[in-house]
């Protein structure tokens, strides 16, 4: 009895004990039940609802993006949380560090918010943190140092900030660290990769990937970064980092990816390049960076982008660069580099860009760059370029986007270049000396979307089917001797109405004739900016101008269009400039002009306008330059017009009937405040016509001749200066001037002289651009120095008299 006894006993105990045991571990269970709701209840927005199946009728082993292990001695803990792009908001749960066993963390692509949690630094089993792409704040927790196992840190596209800590450099096992496009701040840490002291315990010494790019990172980058040996990746793109390049980069000899972009890096590359053979990207572009391109670059066999584009590198371009036959993407633009392009380049056949513009490249094009045949942008705008561009050129069919903008190219274009370039997108070869027709089947490439043939020396009629390209959005053919004599000569403005997304379309300074056609107020509604000024225009501005809704700039100037400005211009409440000088527009300025409250610039000088100056043109809050000058405007200035401050670049109301006494504020500057500008413009008015005896407004300055255009050529063609003044000015002493020039008289040679110079201070003065003027401080100096050299030695007495009266005049006045 007494053994059943203790069979019995020794029975119970047995049980009591695995009762225990299942106890404690349904206890664990608990554990991380418990801290899953607790991440649930934290959360304040789940638009897919993807967590409705936590809760009590399944097992948490079964909830939505939960993982649990299938081993023995954890059974049933979750190792794995992976909720990717479910749309979930609000902070993440502390109780997250509860999970004791998880091993990958993953809530990328959400709207989470508030801190990463310090807690997750009790997940000694953390292997992969992935909260990238949501709107976390704060800054990184150094706790995360303490979670050995760690391989992968993702969190990516955040709002994390403060500094970079230490601590994650004794991440042995770490091979990612993605820390991009953040607000993260202060400087790199100087981790290593152990190499130098061994202790591997205490280094990255496995890291693979380094991402710390698009935050606001300064300092320099350390040097110690090129012992992480094992590094195949790094980009430090994007932050404020100085100094040079780390030469100890050279020794990171399994790098596939260096991106340095956008930084403040400068000095010479001293990396030897040649050992990174492994590398496929580099990216060095928008630094400060100088020296030559080093030739050893051609040893990199497997490079495939290339890119050094806006930095001050000099010197030539490597012909060994033609040996990358792997390059596909290489960008050399923004530099300073010279000499010829490389006949090398014939041998990069994989390429499909290549970006050398804005340097200082001469010679010809290669002919053999037509071998290209995988090219599809190929730019080498602003360099020093000449010649004829080859045939070959225009047969690299894959071709997309050509840009060979100002240099100084010549011949002609093709005409069967749309059939040859049937890709073609984009065509730029402004500021030129091409000439010939715009070929007809240029049309043929019906993807085309910007063409700027702009400032060459194309002539003959627009082709009328370009309103066929159906996806064009700028057309830029300013500058030009096109010309439109016939009615017929038009129908390519009818073609563009079928250009729906045209945004952008110059026509300006080419030999445009006759009646401005109505159909000009059909084009796009999304037109932004039309020029046509300088051309031989006549009739009137359409009334149904205003359908062009979107318009922010408005040219017409220097044609022959007459008639009212019409009331409908003024709702184009976008305008930003309007631009209608030198025209035989009358009538009064329209008070519907008091809508353009975005307005910058009003040119309407030059025109037959009368009336009163609209009060409403005050509502122009932002308005930099007015001019109303040579018109018959009368009346008062209004003083809200005076009142803003913005005028105080540039006003000009000269030549026209205004009365009334001068308002305060021009005495004292626009808008109450003390101006150094000055009508710098004006002054150069009153100077050319005190000398030249001649007004901007008299009737033999028309059909686009000025009074200043009428003395800039006259001295360009070594008219004597004396033969341009008003002849009542020096009368007596004229002759004697004119022949002592003619027999090389020393005095006449400096009267000329000082006159000469006293008319290009009044050109200077009126310069078309407001920027380009003489200061007022400078043209006071340049008269006072004329008087000194016209007071200098003896002779032409009458001059010197007359001469020194009008600049004494002058200066005393200013």
């Amino acid at each position: 009895m007494a053994c059943w006894s203790l069979i019995l006993l020794l029975l119970s105990g047995f049980c009591f004990q695995a009762n225990a045991t299942r106890a404690a571990a349904a206890g664990s269970n608990e554990t991380d039940r418990l801290a899953l709701l607790a991440f649930k209840d934290a959360l304040t927005h789940d638009p897919l609802s993807s967590l409705s199946s936590w809760n009590a009728t399944l097992p948490f082993c079964r909830w939505v993006g939960v993982t649990c292990s299938r081993r023995h001695r954890h059974n049933e803990r979750v190792t794995e949380l992976a909720l990717e792009s479910m749309g979930l908001a609000g902070p993440i749960s502390p109780s997250i560090g509860n999970l004791t066993y998880l091993s990958k963390f993953r809530l990328p692509y959400n709207n989470l918010s508030g801190a990463v949690p310090p807690e997750l630094g009790q997940l000694s089993n953390l292997q992969v943190l992935n909260l990238s792409f949501n709107a976390l704040g704060g800054s990184i927790p150094p706790t995360l140092g303490s979670c050995r196992a760690l391989r992968d840190i993702d969190l990516t596209d955040n709002k994390l900030a403060g500094s970079i800590p230490f601590e994650l450099g004794s991440l042995s096992e770490l091979r990612v660290l993605n820390l991009g496009s953040n607000e993260l701040a202060g400087r790199i840490p100087p981790w290593s990769g152990g190499n130098n002291n061994n202790n591997n315990n205490n280094s990255l010494s496995s890291l693979l990937e380094l991402d710390l790019s698009d935050n606001k990172l300064q300092g320099k980058v350390p040097p110690s970064l090129g012992d992480i040996s094992s590094l195949t990746y790094i980009d430090l793109s994007s932050n404020g980092l100085v100094g040079p390049v780390p030469s100890s980069f050279g020794n990171l000899s399994s790098l596939r990816l260096i991106v340095l972009a956008n930084n403040s890096l400068a000095g010479v590359i001293t990396v030897q390049l040649e050992r990174l053979l492994n590398l496929k990207y580099l990216d060095l572009s928008t630094n400060s960076l100088t020296g030559n391109i080093s030739p050893l670059v051609g040893k990199l066999q497997l490079l495939t982008t290339f890119v050094l584009s806006r930095n001050n590198f000099t010197g030539n371009i490597p012909p060994s660069l033609g040996e990358l036959t792997s390059l596909q993407y290489l960008d050399l633009s923004n530099n300073n580099l010279g000499g010829p392009i490389p006949s090398t380049f014939k041998n990069l056949s994989s390429l499909t860009t290549l970006s050398l513009s804005t340097n200082n490249l001469v010679g010809q094009l290669p002919e053999d760059l037509g071998r290209l045949q995988s090219l599809r942008y190929f730019g080498v705008s602003k360099n020093k370029l000449s010649g004829v561009i080859p045939l070959s050129i225009y047969n690299i069919s894959s071709l997309q986007d050509l840009e060979l903008a100002y240099n100084q190219f010549s011949g002609t274009l093709p005409l069967y270049i749309g059939y040859t370039l049937p890709q073609l997108q984009t065509i730029i070869m402004a500021n030129n000396q091409l000439e010939g027709p715009i070929p007809i089947l240029l049309a043929n490439a019906s993807g085309l979307v910007q063409i700027d043939l702009s400032s060459n020396k194309f002539s003959g009629r627009i082709p009328a089917n370009i309103g066929s390209l159906q996806q064009l959005s700028w057309l830029g053919l300013e500058n030009n001797t096109l010309e439109a004599k016939e009615a017929s000569d038009w129908n390519f403005l009818s073609s563009l109405t079928n250009c729906t997304m045209l945004k952008f379309l110059g026509l300006g300074g080419n030999e445009l004739a006759g009646k401005l056609p109505r159909v000009v107020a059909n084009l796009s509604t999304q037109l932004q900016m039309l020029s046509m000024g300088q051309n031989q225009l006549t009739g009137v501005i359409p009334p149904e101008i205003d359908n062009l809704v979107n318009l922010n700039t408005l040219m017409f100037e220097q044609n022959r269009l007459s008639g009212r400005i019409p009331d409908s211009l003024g709702r184009l409440i976008k305008l930003e400039a309007l631009i209608l000088f030198s025209n035989k527009f009358s009538g009064k300025i329209p008070h519907s002009f008091g809508n353009f409250t975005q307005m910058n610039e009003l040119y309407l000088q030059g025109n037959e306008l009368f009336g009163e100056i609209p009060p409403s043109l005050s509502n122009y809050k932002n308005l930099n330059i007015l001019d109303l000058s040579d018109n018959r405007l009368s009346g008062s200035i209004p003083k809200e017009l005076l009142d803003l401050s913005s005028l105080s670049d540039y006003l000009n109301l000269s030549n026209n009937f205004l009365s009334g006494p001068l308002p305060s504020e021009v005495e004292y500057g626009m808008g109450g405040h003390v101006s150094t500008q000055g009508d710098v413009y004006s002054f150069g008015i009153l100077l050319l016509e005190l000398f030249t005896g001649r007004r901007p407004t008299d009737n033999m300055f028309k059909d686009g001749l000025t009074l200043q255009i009428c003395i800039e050529e006259a001295i360009t063609k070594g008219t004597k200066a004396i033969l341009l003044v008003d002849p009542a000015l020096f009368s007596e002493v004229r002759e004697q001037i004119v022949l002592g020039v003619q027999n090389g008289s020393k005095e006449s040679e400096r009267t000329e002289l000082c006159l000469i110079s006293v008319l290009k201070v009044g050109l200077s003065c009126v310069k078309e651009q407001p920027r380009d003027r003489m200061t007022m401080k400078d043209v006071v100096s340049q008269l006072l120095a004329i008087r000194e050299l016209l007071l200098s030695g003896g002779g032409d007495a009458g001059f010197e008299e007359n001469t020194e009266y009008v600049i004494l005049l002058i200066v005393k006045e200013l």
